[in-house]
């Protein structure tokens, strides 16, 4: 999942970039309004994390542009304007959350999480398909509740797939939210992790390529399951 994080204080910025990457999201940091604007119109982002009083103007600004264009991304202010009068400004105008600094980084992937859920939730997807589930607070996937290695990247694949509702994904769709800018992927990358994620849940889940339209990920009828528990028992598949 990519998100777009507007934040002038380049520290703390840098720390909430690093640490949301660490739990597998893909992350464009900038620091000024207009920078946010042409990243938000550039690119597809799964949520927006909106400092208020940065150069340029208010973050809030970003916020109404994506709700009058009927984008109904969510959106996450941290701001150091936190008394009840700016919360309540900031939801009226877009905000689905309103965190005040200082905050822990903790707290704020939490809501992120919270967030990212129940978008894909309402709109169809899925935490679940067949025995494999994701917990995406603790950012793991499970196997019949047995824990499953994964890279960041694997993870994000994973993870988009699941909430798309079976719908098919292209490789393009996936480099655009699973890789950040900074990645710079071409889109022979994505055969490649979706040949590893399919060793991974061998005889438990099918990611199937849906020619000209794009992947998506199935469950493995009972009779069709192998012997083996999973593709990953007994094997290092935990690269990028």
């Amino acid at each position: 999942m990519r998100i777009l994080v507007l934040e002038d204080d380049r520290r703390l910025g840098r720390g909430i970039a690093d640490r949301l990457r660490k739990d597998a999201y893909a992350v464009d940091l900038v620091v000024t309004l207009a920078e946010a604007q042409e990243a938000y119109r550039t690119y597809d982002y799964d949520l927006l994390i909106l400092d208020r009083k940065v150069p340029g103007g208010d973050g809030l600004e970003l916020a109404e542009e994506a709700r009058e264009a009927g984008d109904q991304v969510p959106v996450l202010v941290l701001s150091g304007f936190g008394s009840s009068s700016d919360r309540i400004e900031g939801l009226m105008r877009g905000a689905d959350d309103y965190l005040s600094k200082p905050v822990r980084l903790e707290e704020l992937v939490l809501r992120v999480s919270k967030l990212l859920v129940r978008k894909a939730v309402e709109s169809g997807g899925s935490l679940r398909v067949g025995r494999v589930c994701i917990d995406p607070e603790r950012r793991q996937a499970f196997i019949d509740e047995e824990p499953v290695k994964l890279s960041r990247t694997q993870f994000g694949v994973l993870e988009y797939l699941f909430l798309q509702g079976g719908r098919p994904v292209s490789a393009e769709e996936l480099l655009e939210h699973v890789w950040d800018r900074n990645a710079d992927p071409f889109s022979s990358a994505v055969p490649p992790l979706m040949t590893r994620l399919r060793a991974i849940f061998a005889g438990v889940l099918e990611f199937e390529n849906v020619r000209e339209v794009g992947y998506t990920a199935v469950p493995v009828e009972a009779d069709d399951e192998s012997t083996e528990t999973h593709g990953s028992k007994g094997r290092d598949l935990f690269h990028e």
